[in-house]
């Protein structure tokens, strides 16, 4: 399963769903050890939520577009 965190950049979750040919990624977090899912970021939350308001995709965190709870 491709994943990314809440902190990773929206530029790098997005060149990585282009890689990988993909229209989202789950978002998790390391919480004792065990990854926990925490929320999903689609490439409409990267359209409607970053690019539409002008956010900046190299200092804008996965967590501030997420959708959830999942």
């Amino acid at each position: 399963v491709v994943e990314c965190s809440p902190e990773e950049s929206i530029r790098s979750i997005a060149q990585r769903m282009n890689d990988q040919k993909r229209g989202c990624l789950p978002v998790t977090v390391c919480d004792g050890g065990h990854k926990r899912l925490v929320g999903i970021i689609t490439d409409r939350d990267l359209a409607c939520r970053a690019v539409a308001q002008g956010l900046d995709p190299e200092r804008t965190e996965a967590g501030r577009c997420m959708s959830f709870p999942v």
